[in-house]
């Protein structure tokens, strides 16, 4: 089961990546939007006058993140699991701002806020059977 909770996050993590990184450069590619079909209105109660800025911020900290951080999964790194529930609230933040700010909800918020939690939750597990595996069980006599 811990292996498949692990290749399940990685999983995510690179979908997530790499849709962060198309979608960004669509983003910073157009900056008026047009090139995703998202209008200029949607950012009128937020501080950005165009899509750069957010573009830039949707490849660096979700998709890079999330590509570094499955990285580390692939490779055990030492503390992989804390990573990936970090990578789960930077994406659940992500989500939850943008919504937020645009006071629009898409159904993309639901995949990728879902996808956010399932990585949360993912993180924990894999966090609580590590920290189990390495703690000597103590038996307890009556």
């Amino acid at each position: 089961m811990k292996n498949f909770i692990r290749v399940l996050a990685i999983v995510l993590l690179y979908l997530v990546g790499i849709s962060a990184i198309i979608g960004g450069w669509g983003l910073i590619s157009d900056p008026s939007g047009n090139a995703v079909d998202l209008p200029l209105t949607l950012l009128q109660h937020t501080p950005f006058t165009n899509f750069f800025y957010p573009g830039l911020i949707l490849i660096l900290a979700i998709g890079l993140g999330s590509l570094m951080v499955g990285s580390l999964a692939i490779l055990k790194a030492k503390y992989y699991d804390v990573l990936i529930v970090a990578e789960g609230f930077i994406l659940l933040g992500w989500i939850i701002i943008q919504v937020a700010l645009i006071d629009v909800i898409y159904w993309l918020h639901f995949i990728y806020g879902g996808m956010g939690i399932l990585l949360i939750v993912a993180g924990i597990l894999l966090y609580e059977w590590q920290h189990h595996e390495k703690t000597p069980r103590k038996h307890q006599f009556a």
